[in-house]
């Protein structure tokens, strides 16, 4: 018994994140990162990027990630062509506390 109550108020004590979404959102800036393994951006009228990382509006994304290349066109493309994107993040930080992109999608 005291496992089972043990285990549950470890459960409810753990602080969950969980993935945030923004939609139909023009790309602002576009940094290509510096001596950590991320490169960087901001998206227009989005004041914080995921609540894991509170008042930062910056989007992480690791070179090590497999798709790094094709995120990295599509937001290109899509402030070329003032398109508009939608970014999934994972709910975690990167590269010194910035929220991680799960994936993007191009609007055009």
């Amino acid at each position: 018994m005291r496992l089972i109550v043990f285990l549950w108020v470890a459960i409810i004590a753990v602080p969950v994140f969980s993935e945030t979404t923004h939609s139909d959102k023009k790309v602002k800036i576009i940094h290509s990162g510096d001596t950590r393994d991320c490169f960087f951006f901001q998206l227009e009228n989005v004041s914080q990027a995921d609540p894991v990382s509170p008042n930062n509006e910056w989007f992480a994304v690791p070179f090590s990630k497999m798709s790094s290349d094709a995120v990295l066109s599509i937001l290109m493309a899509s402030k070329a062509s003032g398109g508009s994107v939608k970014v999934n993040t994972t709910g975690s930080t990167v590269c010194g506390a910035y929220a991680e992109v799960k994936n993007v999608s191009w609007l055009p």
